[in-house]
């Protein structure tokens, strides 16, 4: 597919509109195809599964980084171990029980940044939202280029049949 810097093209009819209601709209399809086609697998992982994949207490320790000044509570941050651009910060709160203590998870935010190639996890400002079905129909439809659906199904009859 084309390569297409979708940052610098006007938004779209439908992205005026939903700027000026502030409302939700779908990103067009070949703006996702655009996505797609410059982004690295990490990045269409997550996008394609509909979320990050955070590493487990087990897997990376349970480590805090910070405490919030304002609460006192103890701050971890995550990294999506797919794409890698993406951030869990967690709050968790330490409260003494009898001879124990127990921690607890209070809130997380979730942060972006930029890799180090300037791959971003978001799509373009003011595009619309991008659906992890349209980035499996712009994967499946690359990967699909250029064969016949007719003779996808002849090749897929002549190997059940030969099964039989």
């Amino acid at each position: 597919m084309a390569e297409t810097n979708v940052s610098k093209l006007p938004l779209s009819i439908q992205g005026e509109q939903a700027d000026a209601a502030g409302g939700w709209f779908q990103m067009d399809q070949d703006d996702v195809d655009a996505y797609v086609d410059r982004s690295p697998d990490g990045v269409l992982i997550c996008r394609e599964r509909g979320r990050h994949w955070w590493p487990t207490i087990r897997e990376a320790g349970i480590v805090f980084s910070d405490v919030d000044e304002s609460s006192g509570l103890f701050i971890r941050r995550l990294e999506c171990k797919s794409c890698n651009l993406a951030v869990r910060k967690e709050w968790w709160e330490a409260v003494r029980r009898g001879k124990a203590t127990r921690y607890y998870p209070v809130t997380s935010s979730l942060e972006y940044r930029e890799g180090p190639e300037g791959e971003r996890y978001l799509g373009p400002q003011g595009r619309g939202h991008m659906t992890a079905r349209q980035v499996r129909e712009s994967l499946a439809s690359t990967v699909l280029a250029g064969q016949s659906p007719a003779a996808m199904r002849k090749a897929i009859k002549r190997e059940r049949n030969a099964a039989t």
